[in-house]
C-alpha cells in the first residue's frame, strides 16, 4: 500500500488499551477536527493483523489506530520512543477506498508485537525488519513507520486500563 507524506500536526486525542477487552481505542479530542481531516464522515481501515489503521475515504489520510489486539500474544522487549516527525500519511490516490470496508495489509500474527513495560511503547513490525525510513506521528500516541513508500510498522503509546 503506497503512502505519501506531508507536514501536519497529529490528531489530538487519547489512545487507550482496554486490557479486559484486549483492544486499542482512540478517543478524539475534537470531533470536528476528525471530520475535517477525514474530508467528511466516511472512513475505511487498512488492517495490520487485527489492528485497524483508520483512514478518511475522501482525504485518504491516516487518522488513528484502533482494534482488537490481545496482549497475551505480545513479546516483552525493549522499545524506546521512536524519533518521529509530525506528518500526515496519505494513501496513493490509485487505491480505491470504500466507506466501512477494511483493506488487509498484513495477516494475523505475521508481524509480531513487542511491548516494553518500562517505556509503555508497543511496536508492531515485520520480524527482523529493516529500520523505518521515517516514522510519522499521525495522532497522539500513534505513529506509523514507512519504508520504501510502504507502511512498515506501527508504534503505539497507550494509557492502559
Amino acid at each position: 500500500m503506497t503512502i505519501l507524506r506531508e507536514e501536519s500536526s497529529p490528531l489530538g486525542g487519547n489512545l487507550r488499551y482496554k486490557t479486559a477487552e484486549y483492544s486499542f481505542l482512540f478517543d478524539v479530542t475534537m470531533p470536528d477536527d476528525l471530520v475535517k481531516r477525514a474530508g467528511g464522515h466516511h472512513r475505511a481501515s487498512a488492517v495490520v493483523g487485527t489492528l485497524q489503521i483508520e483512514f478518511g475515504v475522501d482525504s485518504r489520510r491516516a487518522l488513528f489506530v484502533w482494534g482488537y489486539h490481545p496482549q497475551h500474544n505480545w513479546i516483552a522487549g525493549k522499545v524506546a520512543a521512536p524519533a518521529t516527525r509530525q506528518a500526515a500519511l496519505l494513501l496513493n490516490p490509485a487505491l480505491k477506498l470504500e466507506p466501512g470496508i477494511s483493506v488487509p495489509l498484513v495477516g494475523v500474527n505475521e508481524w509480531p508485537t513487542t511491548f516494553d513495560a518500562a517505556s509503555g511503547w508497543v511496536h508492531v513490525a515485520p520480524p527482523d525488519s529493516r529500520p523505518d525510513d521515517e516514522i510519522a506521528l499521525i495522532a497522539d500516541g500513534v505513529a506509523i513507520g514507512e519504508l520504501d513508500g510502504q507502511i512498515h510498522s506501527v508504534w503505539l503509546h497507550p494509557a492502559f486500563e
